[in-house]
């Protein structure tokens, strides 16, 4: 079993990591300051009227102490604050009325009594016709640790009544004396038999209402030992020597009620922290599904983009006309015109989704920079940014001309040119004949040599059949230069087909190429493409999730539980030596 001290500093330890330092600091002000005064603090307690503050006179005078200009009678239903007296080895406290009704007052009465080593509980000659559970708290200790109430030790709460001329004429003795018995006991019923008859005082400190003061101190006393003052005194006293022990017991009342005020708050703090955690999770679920309908959206306009612009380039690679390249440019630009406007405005439309949806779990303010984000981004027709968007769309596809000039250039590169002529049958014919004249095998000098003359023999020898078969094609020439040029003909209109498609097919290549470097550029071009304009929304979503947020939330719940679970346990098991 750990000592008070050891049970205190245990319990002050989990106080601070369930709250802030400044808390923590309050407590430690205020039990040091108490734990330094030498008197033994009384502190008196009760409702308003029940003439707490004219018993404190009344003590002060027979103590001989004076009576400060501050502990006066309040005509108001409560005493403004606290008000302390020091007597001898006693420290009186007069506390605000209980139930005054002014919260703050209540506060001031609560806290007087966790530094306290002694409690004169005062009720009016009523007695406790209101302010019952008040007074029972007090007395079980339940005020203190409603976990396991501590009451204060042995002799440490004493009971007054007070006023108690008003019930019964001390005058007549015997009457007096029955009234106070029977009313001993109404207060003992009244309090559940949690207290004993001894502890009870009927008390008279202003017979008749006389107004407390020294000078009057000899009218005070008028009625000897029926006013009580003297057996209230001698119980109060008979409690200074105990006040090391009373003390010892008012430093567990006053970490453990202050401890359960923390873990009260803690438990309550952890039950909002499931309720925010819930919504915070609810808010990360949303905008997940919203990235991800941001994400399809993405994929699904690049992908409309790409199929729109390449089924555009081949239809216009079939088209060969003068206007081709113009043509082009212009179709281009129509269909990245009409897509941005589209698919910004499917952009516009999620957004202002999220953000309507996000306005019915939120503030209007916290969503009014995304209002702003989509004005900014989003608006194509509204604002200035659209002539700016246009003029980029034309810049993207204003380079086309070039592409297509040049693929022009390379289409006439490939056109073909008229072929060479043949070599005729008749030259043929006169070079056959200029062998038989010799004149390719004469000597410079116009002399033939034996064996030229040999060679040229065996020549024409060896090709006596091709002057017949020059005859013959002399006499075919016409007919074979016919199906000759038919033939040219046939080959050159089938190369010109194979070129033609040549051209369509390089024609058609370009055209993709150019339709991709304007999908890219519509798609990616920095600080204006597509995606970069998504990626702008999806970091907004982004840092909107609250992702880390419920992260937090449950780490704090885990601290609350874990941190509440063990000063509970230290509540349960507290220290029960006095």
């Amino acid at each position: 079993m750990a000592t008070i001290a050891q049970w205190s500093e245990q319990v002050r330890e989990r106080v601070q990591r369930l709250t802030d330092r400044d808390h923590v600091s309050h407590a430690d002000a205020a039990w040091n300051e108490f734990a330094a005064r030498p008197q033994l603090v009384v502190t008196v307690y009760g409702p308003y009227n029940a003439g707490k503050t004219t018993l404190i006179r009344r003590l002060l005078v027979e103590d001989g102490t004076p009576i400060p200009d501050s502990l006066h009678v309040s005509a108001a239903p409560e005493t403004a604050e606290v008000r302390a007296v020091n007597s001898g080895p006693l420290r009186y406290v007069d506390t605000p009325g209980m139930r005054a009704g002014t919260a703050g007052l209540g506060a001031d009465a609560d806290r007087s009594l966790l530094v306290t080593d002694a409690v004169l509980m005062v009720a009016p000659v009523q007695l406790l016709t209101d302010g019952r559970d008040e007074f029972l708290s007090v007395v079980t200790g339940s005020r203190f640790n409603p976990h396991r109430p501590l009451p204060l030790p042995d002799g440490a709460i004493r009971f007054v009544i007070g006023k108690a001329d008003e019930g019964a004429d001390p005058d007549y003795e015997e009457d007096y004396a029955a009234w106070r018995e029977a009313k001993t006991a109404d207060l003992v019923s009244q309090l559940s038999d949690r207290i004993e008859a001894g502890s009870v005082h009927a008390v008279i400190a202003g017979p008749s209402g006389l107004k407390v003061t020294a000078e009057r101190v000899e009218q005070l006393r008028e009625l000897g030992d029926l006013d009580g003052i003297a057996a209230l005194r001698e119980a109060l006293r008979s409690l200074v020597p105990q006040r090391e022990r009373l003390r010892e017991a008012a430093r567990v009342r006053f970490w453990a009620a202050t401890a359960s005020g923390v873990l009260d708050q803690a438990l309550a703090w952890t039950e909002e922290l499931r309720g925010r955690e819930a919504t915070v999770k609810a808010e990360v679920v949303r905008y997940d599904q919203f990235i991800e309908l941001l994400e399809s959206l993405r994929k699904a306009a690049e992908s409309q983009l790409r199929q729109r612009m390449a089924a555009l380039a081949a239809e216009l690679g079939e088209q060969q006309s003068g206007r081709g390249i113009a043509v082009a440019q212009e179709r281009f630009t129509r269909v990245v015109e009409e897509w941005t406007e589209q698919s910004f405005a499917q952009l516009r439309s999620l957004i202002e989704q999220a953000a309507a949806d996000q306005q019915e779990r939120s503030t209007a303010l916290a969503w009014r920079e995304t209002g702003q984000l989509v004005a900014e981004i989003l608006d194509v027709r509204d604002t200035g940014r659209a002539l700016e968007r246009a003029a980029r769309t034309s810049a993207l596809v204003g380079g086309l001309a070039e592409r297509l000039r040049d693929a022009s250039a390379q289409r006439m590169a490939l056109r073909p040119q008229a072929p060479a002529a043949p070599v005729s049958v008749p030259r043929k014919v006169t070079q056959i004949e200029r062998v038989r004249d010799h004149t390719w095998f004469q000597t410079p000098e116009g002399g033939v040599t034996y064996r030229t003359t040999e060679y040229v023999r065996r020549t024409v020898d060896g090709n006596r059949g091709l002057q017949s078969m020059a005859n013959a094609v002399s006499k075919a020439a016409p007919a074979i230069l016919a199906g000759g040029a038919a033939a040219l003909q046939a080959w050159h209109e089938s190369r010109e087909r194979q070129l033609e498609q040549e051209r369509r097919f390089a024609t058609r290549d370009e055209l993709r190429a150019a339709a991709d470097t304007v999908v890219d550029a519509v798609l990616n071009s920095p600080g204006s493409g597509w995606n970069g304009q998504v990626d702008a929304v999806r970091d907004d979503f982004q840092d909107r999730r609250p992702g880390s947020m419920a992260e937090t939330i449950a780490a704090e719940i885990a601290h609350c539980e874990k941190e509440t679970k063990a000063l509970d346990a230290l509540l349960r098991h507290p220290p029960t030596e006095h």
